[in-house]
């Protein structure tokens, strides 16, 4: 009797553990180029990348991520796939399942500041998660901010998400 009931209390418990985690996670995946355009290794070359008005409860912190970076399904240029197969890192962050509003991203190389707004569609609290895949325009100081609101591309998870290009950029006064 006394087993029994242990086995069915550990059931229990991995049940309500396995319902913790209702979906995959959201991921923006930013590609760094430098002023030239060329795509660089964001761990290298002097840069240094920070999070201005970051909120710890909304998501994760910016970090470096190569290989199997998260595409949820997106075709991506050829550049940028190959770049992918490297050991090259790019820029990523995670929401818990899916983003809940914008973030921002202060880039410093040669010391020249580029600072970007991300424009996150808010996904709500229920189990919505899409992969968020950003080209750099050129490294050119000033600030930027890109409309990811809308999908611009087909992807695997839900209605949001999909590959950027450089060219959605927009200058902010």
């Amino acid at each position: 009797m006394v087993k029994a009931a242990l086995i069915a209390a550990i059931l229990f418990a991995l049940s309500v553990a396995a319902g913790a985690q209702i979906c995959p996670g959201s991921h923006l995946n930013y590609y760094v180029r430098d002023a030239h355009g060329r795509l660089i290794d964001a761990d290298a070359n002097g840069l240094i990348y920070e999070e201005p008005n970051a909120d710890p409860k909304s998501y994760g912190h910016w970090s470096l991520q190569s290989r199997l970076t998260y595409h949820g399904g997106i075709d991506l240029p050829s550049d940028l796939a190959t770049f992918d197969k490297t050991t090259n890192k790019s820029l990523v962050i995670r929401g818990m399942c899916g983003f809940r509003g914008p973030t921002d991203l202060k880039l410093t190389l040669n010391g020249k500041v580029m600072e970007l707004h991300f424009a996150l569609p808010d996904m709500g609290d229920g189990p919505a998660s899409s992969d968020f895949s950003v080209d750099s325009m050129p490294f050119t100081p000033g600030k930027y901010q890109i409309d990811m609101t809308k999908p611009t591309t087909p992807a695997r998870y839900g209605r949001y998400g999909g590959y950027f290009a450089a060219s959605a950029w927009k200058p902010v006064n």
